[in-house]
Formats: structure tokens, sequence, C-alpha cells
């Protein structure tokens, strides 16, 4: 018979260690190094034990040990305390310790029976539960199940089986059992963050399976496994914004809306949410809300300069010119290689008639990005304002050459053409220009006045 125990007690060490259960290996002689209050090694063994079984009705086991300890100490014979430490330990979900309390007990009481039968019961226990544990390795989960609920029905509060069972269905794509067993292995034991690191990473793979089917271009299935994430973790503050980053995707302004202030409401500082709620009220029209979410965003991070030229655009819009060039001017502090702003600068210098300003902030801003057309239309447009036509002339062309058929820089071509006196050519131009419907009024407006008066607007 002490064969066998100490061959279960070897079993069940090498057992924990591979579960990754928790397990300190303790002799009778070991207890001595262990901490005690001076206090309770003063106490009698019959006042220990019933301040230590008190605290154990209380469910306070962890505080219930000391005593059993000092009662060891005082006596290496006390099989009861031997017990009572095995029922603690067993309380905590520790199987190792709990088997070698029991087996310290029967050494200590060899006639009593219960005690042997609490061993052979924990060591069937754990010989259970690593059948599961193998079952699982050799995803035979049927085999796997039925071993974990073998130990639940005998130990229904055994955390470590609804972890593992939690394991078994995630595995099978079976997200709703893997959460409520998750869940449960956390409510049976709150102490292990094992457990609550095993739902975060479930909800995380769902999240992740998201983003994979988003780069696909799947936005249906990206919208379902981040929906999923959620469902497992409700303060998944990343999968509420990338379900508004597919709402906007599939057109959905307003449940993006929803989606990006559901991600504010989790995390207030989330300033990646402010910037986007923004460039949603921002296409709703809803500009005061959208200078309202990125002023926020510019608050929480002052370095965000996508942010700040966003801010000033808007402030630009709404004719607040001084607060839209502190606005530019910061985001060139914090990024002087963001053409963005330049551009922004360029255009609110354009309004304020100061041209020679606005002429320098769009050579600025193309000299970080000489492939938008957009830039070398407006530097064309603001060299016109100037009286520098050939210039005028030279960065139309090359709005052209990136965006052929442009039609306000066929305007503006057309314009510098007639200023340099090549009628030909402006009118050429502007017959192209009356091609696209939106600019066809401005374009015919400059030919009747070229074909009337033989002059340039």
């Amino acid at each position: 018979m002490q064969n066998k125990m100490h061959r279960g007690a070897a079993l069940t060490v090498v057992l924990l260690l591979i579960l990754g259960l928790p397990f300190t290996f303790l002799s009778a002689q070991d207890t001595e190094k262990v901490t005690i209050p001076p206090q309770i090694k003063n106490m009698s063994i019959e006042n220990l034990f019933k301040q230590g079984n008190t605290l154990i009705d209380e469910g306070k086991y962890s505080e219930a040990r000391p005593y059993f300890l000092a009662a060891i100490q005082k006596d290496s014979t006390q099989s009861g305390a031997y017990a009572r430490l095995s029922d603690i330990a067993y309380n905590e979900y520790d199987l190792t310790e709990a088997q070698k309390y029991i087996k310290l007990a029967i050494e200590a009481d060899q006639t009593n029976e219960e005690y042997r039968v609490r061993f052979n019961a924990i060591a069937d226990l754990i010989q259970t539960f690593q059948d599961g544990v193998d079952a699982s390795k050799r995803r035979n989960y049927e085999e796997a199940v039925k071993k974990f609920n073998t130990v639940l029905d005998k130990y229904p509060g055994f955390a470590p089986a609804f972890y593992r069972l939690g394991f078994v269905y995630s595995s099978q794509n079976e997200t709703d059992k893997a959460v409520e067993n998750f869940k449960k292995a956390i409510k049976q034991d709150p102490n292990n963050k094992n457990y609550e690191v095993a739902l975060e990473n479930l909800a995380k793979s769902h999240f992740q399976n998201g983003i994979e089917a988003y780069k696909r271009g799947n936005l249906s299935t990206s919208a379902d496994e981040f929906k999923t994430a959620i469902k497992i973790d409700s303060t998944f503050k990343s999968a509420q914004y990338m379900l508004g980053v597919v709402a906007r995707r599939r057109g959905n302004t307003n449940e993006a809306i929803d989606r990006y202030q559901a991600a504010i409401k989790i995390d207030p500082e989330y300033e990646k949410a402010w910037f986007a709620l923004g460039i949603a009220y921002k296409s709703a029209a809803k500009d005061k809300d959208a200078l309202s979410a990125f002023t926020k965003a510019t608050e929480i991070n002052d370095y965000y300069d996508k942010a700040w030229v966003e801010r000033g655009l808007l402030e630009s819009k709404m004719q607040n010119y001084d607060a839209a060039i502190k606005s530019f001017q910061k985001s060139i502090q914090v990024n002087p290689q963001n053409p963005r702003a330049y551009e922004g600068l360029g255009v609110v210098y354009k309004q304020r008639q100061n041209y020679q300003k606005a002429a320098q902030q769009f050579e600025t801003a193309i000299g970080f990005d000489d492939t938008d057309y957009v830039l070398h239309y407006r530097l064309a447009d603001t060299y016109h304002e100037l009286g520098e036509y050939q210039k005028q002339k030279q960065e139309a062309q090359k709005a052209l050459e990136y965006k052929a058929n442009f039609a306000p820089a066929l305007i503006t071509l057309a314009n510098a053409e007639c200023h340099l006196g090549n009628m030909d050519a402006s009118k050429e131009n502007y017959q192209k220009a009356s091609r696209d419907a939106d600019w066809r009024p401005v374009a015919e407006h400059n030919l009747q006045i070229m074909n009337k008066t033989g002059e340039c607007e």
C-alpha cells in the first residue's frame, strides 16, 4: 500500500506540472519553515483546531492553513490536522497538496479507513482528469468532454475541469460553450488569473479572425467575428471600433457613429475612436460634432497631427481662420512632413488673399507629395492670383499629368494659355473642361468672353 501511495503522489506531481496547476511539496518537517504568527503558535492544539475549523466553515481556507500547520509543529502525529490541510488544498483546487496531506494523515493514523478512501478518491480524480487532457491532445473531444464531466460529477466545483472544457469547446468552434465554461472556472476560482486570460485570449482570437477577414474584404465575416469578440468581452473597445470601420465601409455612417461612441464609452480616452468619430460626423455633414470630436482627440493626444489637420480644415470651413492657422501650425510642429497641414495653411492664406504665403505653403506641401494633382491645381490657381501665368501653366499641366481631364486643372490651364496669348490652346482646354457637367458652366462662360471680347477672364 505504501509503495502504491508513493507512486500515486509521484504521478500527481508529474500530472500537475503538465496541467500547469499549482503545487507545493511540504513535508511534515518542512512545516517549521512556514512563517506562523506568534499568537497562533502559542495557542493550544484544541484552540488551533477550533479556530481553524471555524475559518474553513466560513470558506477562509488560506487563513485557516496556519492553524493546522501550527498544530503539526506542536505534534506531528496529529492526523486530523493533516486531514484538514488536505481539505483546504482540495477546496483551493490543489489536488497535489490534497493528496499529499491525506497521505500524511494515513501515515499518522494507519487505522483510519476514511483517509484511505479519500486518498484513492483523489488519485482517481487526478487520473480521470489526466485522461481528459490526454483525450484533448489526441483531439478526441467527445472522450475529453466525457472525462471532464465525470470529474465535475465527483467534484462539482472543480475549476480546472471547467477551464479544460473551455478549451475543448473552443477547439470545436463552440464559442458559447467555451465562454460558459471559462466563466464557470472564473466564478469558482476568481483568484486564478489563467482563467481570465483564457477568456481574454478567446476574445482576441475572434478579433484577429475579424481583422484577417476585413483584410480579405469579407466584411460580413469580419463583422460577425468582431461581434463575437464583444459577446465574450463586452469591454473590448477595439472590436467596437472595428465594427465602426466596417460600418463605414458599408456606407452605414449612423451605425459607425454608434460603434465609435460605444468604444469611447468603454474608454473615454480612446483617441483613435474620437478621430474616427470625427471623420464619420464630417461625412454626415455634422461639422460642429466633427470639430468637437477632433478637438477631443487633440486634447487627449497633443501630438495627434492628423487630428490637428482635420480640426484646422473644419475651423477654416467655419471661417475661423485664426484658429485654423494655429491648428495647422500645431500639426506641422508635431509632424513637419505632413503635406495636408501645409495644404490647409495654403487654403487659409488664399482665402485671406495672402497669395504669396499661400503659394509658399502649397510649394512646401508638393515637396512632400509631388504626385498630388490637387496640390498642383491649388498652386496653379494661386499663381493666377499672383499673375505668374507661366508658373500657372506649368502647375496645371503637372496636375493633368497625374489626373488626365481633371476639369478644374483644364480651366486653370486654359486661363494661363489665354494670358500667355495662346488663344487656340486656351479654347481647346476650355472645350475639354466643358465635358465635365459640373464645370461646364464655368468653361462655357469663359469661352463666351473670349469669343466676344478676345480677352481673358
